[in-house]
């Protein structure tokens, strides 16, 4: 060990002074990280989450039986959103959207059923299902606040 020269003018030893420095410079990084998590969490906000799904690559012979496929679920949508028609000659094409909303399982059940059977291969996750359907319910809660009255 090296001798050290006793410094009588301060009162803490040099190493001391470099623990201080880094200190402080380990405070401005914690800060500045601080401030970017802030600065990212506010993009996420800003851009919606899109689930990932697998692209399925269909040959020209299959593109009939996909568009049937896809007609048969558009059907079945279109049947059980019949039963939340309103009754009435007024209410020709007026839902109730309330019960749709708070049922809307019903609509991902139907979506996610028909894209993963009959034999389609597409392997779509439930969770795209769920934000395809719930995205479409999002485009009308600003009508479903105005059948309140």
């Amino acid at each position: 060990m090296e001798p050290q020269i006793i410094d009588h003018y301060n009162d803490l030893p040099q190493f001391a002074k470099v623990i201080d420095k880094m200190n402080e410079e380990f405070t401005e990084l914690q800060s500045e990280n601080e401030e970017l998590k802030r600065e990212l969490e506010k993009y996420k906000i800003m851009i919606p989450y899109i689930p990932d799904f697998n692209i399925k690559i269909i040959t020209k012979r299959q593109v009939n039986d996909y568009l049937e496929l896809f007609d048969e679920i558009k059907e079945n949508i279109n049947e059980h959103l019949y039963t939340y028609k309103k009754a009435g000659a007024i209410a020709d094409e007026e839902y109730d959207l309330k019960d749709l909303c708070v049922n809307s399982h019903e609509l991902i059940e139907i979506l996610f059923d028909g894209l993963n059977e009959n034999g389609s291969n597409l392997n779509i996750s439930r969770e795209w299902c769920e934000y395809r359907i719930k995205n479409s319910l999002d485009k009308f809660k600003s009508v479903l606040s105005l059948q309140g009255y």
